[in-house]
């Protein structure tokens, strides 16, 4: 077996010359097809919407339906590679998906890229009839039906969420409101101990009378006493002077008209006696009286300003400011 031209072995055997012009040749021969392999491309600029759009077209129209859905849906695909990102395109997309799932058979699937572009735009125009079977178009008239009616379910159920809502909310403001003015009734009043020592009850002139709050029966007892009090004064006085003159006569020698000054010391006598007794009398009434309807200590309570901390904010304020100028005076009043 004659060894092969260009093992090592069949190379020592040639001449010297010979035998160096064949290692050079065959180190070229070695280094040439690894230069020869041509370089991978450097991939190209991204196409836009409407060149994927019109690349999924073309597919659609040399009937190539499976491969058009499948690129279609890559497209559509939010987490896809190269989704579209232009509202136009990706509606006309998807009336073009749904077109390639039916030449596709799958008709059960082309509507819902459909009832997503009618979702999105419910005003959406119906597909061109030059550009799509009619096919095609009786599925986007069924879908966009079909749309039409769970969007106004969709709206009237969503209205009586709202009017449900606004019907809770104006109930918990009510009643907010009237949590909030009975807080504020709360805290318009207080509640203070008064105190009403028993020895009140002891003290002539309507004192416990007034002491119990009844102050038209205290005021009428101080009246009457005070009354007879004065009387009895007055008598106790008119009858002071009639003995004076007797004294002042009987010193002089000066002789008193003894009916006059008899029915002087008489009349005073029995004003002093009706005074004094009925004074009596009406204050023992009034003691009696105080005691038996005595009411003690006692919790009342009294309406106040509202604190500051739950003062309700005023809307608006006023003032009126008062500049001068140059010019002269000016004043201004401010809300």
């Amino acid at each position: 077996m004659s060894p092969s031209p260009h093992s090592p072995r069949a190379v020592s055997s040639l001449p010297g010359r010979l035998r160096a012009v064949t290692l050079i040749a065959l180190a070229l021969a070695a280094v040439t097809p690894a230069a020869a392999q041509p370089k991978p491309e450097a991939p190209g600029p991204a196409l836009s919407d409407e060149a994927e759009h019109q690349r999924v077209f073309g597919l659609y129209e040399a009937g190539r339906y499976e491969e058009c859905a499948r690129l279609a849906g890559a497209l559509l695909d939010l987490g896809g590679t190269r989704p579209l990102a232009e509202p136009r395109v990706i509606e006309a997309t998807r009336l073009l998906h749904a077109a390639c799932l039916l030449g596709a058979g799958d008709p059960a699937s082309a509507a819902e890229p459909l009832r997503r572009a009618l979702r999105d735009n419910p005003q959406m125009a119906p597909p061109d009839a030059l550009a799509y079977p009619d096919a095609v178009i009786e599925l986007w008239a069924r879908v966009r039906d079909a749309t039409r009616s769970r969007i106004v379910e969709e709206e009237r159920a969503r209205a009586k969420r709202a009017a449900v809502e606004a019907r809770r909310r104006a109930d918990r403001e009510r009643a907010e409101r009237e949590r909030v003015a009975r807080l504020e009734q709360l805290a318009a009043r207080e509640t203070e101990l008064v105190r009403r020592p028993r020895w009140l009850a002891f003290v002539p002139f309507g004192v416990g009378q007034l002491s119990n709050d009844q102050p038209a029966l205290g005021a009428t007892l101080l009246g009457v006493q005070v009354g007879l009090a004065g009387a009895t004064l007055a008598g106790l006085l008119v009858q002071l002077s009639a003995y004076r003159q007797i004294a002042e006569a009987r010193n002089s020698g000066r002789i008193l008209e003894p009916e006059r000054t008899n029915a002087q010391l008489s009349t005073a006598q029995d004003v002093i006696v009706f005074g004094g007794w009925g004074f009596v009398g009406v204050a023992a009434l009034g003691v009696v009286h105080a005691n038996l309807t005595w009411v003690g200590d006692e919790r009342v309570e009294r309406r106040r300003p509202l604190p500051p901390v739950v003062r309700r904010p005023t809307t608006g304020a006023w003032g009126v400011g008062v500049g001068v100028a140059p010019g002269g005076v000016s004043l201004g009043v401010a809300f």
